[in-house]
This record gives C-alpha cells, structure tokens and sequence, in this order.
C-alpha cells in the first residue's frame, strides 16, 4: 500500500522542485549540502561526547542512531506546531 494520489503528487512536486533548483544553480545546492552534512557531522560528534561521557561503551554507529532520533523527534514537532496553528493540511 502506498501513498495516496495527492500526496504522491506532493512529493512528485517537492522532488521536481529540488531537481530544477539543482540544474538552476549547482554550486549553491552543493554548499546547502555540504551545511547539511558538516551540520550532521556536529550533531553526531555531540552524541558521541555526551555517550562517551555518560555511557560505559559507545560506538559511533550508536552515536549516529542518537542523532536520528533527535532530529526526527525535532522535525515531527515542528510539524505539530504548523498543524495545531492551521499552517498546515
């Protein structure tokens, strides 16, 4: 089972958008990216330190699983805010 019409015809729009801003202007969808991944890089590193001082044993791959989580939890909160103000559908 998957998505339904409309929401398939979102991501379709969200897709299409991001490919037409990369063959627009490369150079600056490169350095969106590289943000993106030195900010993960950061928020990983964070989670190490703080397992490392915290926890007996930690892993990097544990310390990445930690940095998912919390940007999942932070991404589906700031969507429950845009739905409980109306901003959203």
């Amino acid at each position: 089972m998957g998505l339904p019409g409309s929401a398939k015809q979102s991501v379709r729009d969200v897709e299409h958008t991001i490919y037409e801003f990369f063959l627009k202007s490369r150079r600056t969808f490169l350095a969106v990216l590289a943000i993106e991944i030195a900010a993960n890089f950061t928020g990983v590193g964070e989670a190490y330190l703080i397992l490392k001082v915290t926890a007996a044993r930690t892993s990097l791959f544990a310390a990445y699983l930690v940095e998912s989580a919390s940007r999942a939890a932070q991404l589906s909160k700031k969507h429950c805010r845009c739905i409980q103000a109306g901003h959203c559908q």
